[in-house]
């Protein structure tokens, strides 16, 4: 290769955006699976709600939450830089208090919410 060729080279590598820094990508099964939980102890809030009976069995899957709540906490301050599904693990913790805040887990709404990654 010619001495030539090597600058024209890092310029078409330059241009391509070989070396440029990317957003790390969140744990997807982890955050997957944590996601998941919620939404669906979410939505077996939302029929309890609906008839009627919101009470005990609403405050004990807020309880149960709070570890899938954890594990999201936790991965935001891991890699508070990471994108999951094109969203910010900031923006994904506020997406998900605002859905459980709307179908009545309040206590674990207020954890994300207030979380800091």
């Amino acid at each position: 290769m010619s001495r030539r060729a090597l600058p024209m080279i890092a310029l078409l590598a330059l241009v391509a955006g070989c070396g440029r820094a990317s957003e790390p990508a969140a744990p997807k099964a982890a955050v997957d699976t944590a996601v998941t939980a919620l939404s669906s102890r979410c939505g077996v809030a939302l029929e309890l709600r609906a008839y009627g009976r919101d009470s005990a069995q609403v405050r004990v899957l807020d309880a149960q939450s709070g570890t899938d709540a954890a594990h999201l906490i936790g991965t935001a301050r891991a890699l508070p830089d990471a994108i999951y599904l094109g969203q910010s693990m900031r923006d994904l913790l506020a997406t998900e208090a605002s859905a459980l805040q709307r179908c009545g887990l309040v206590r674990t709404a207020a954890r994300l919410a207030t979380a800091r990654p």
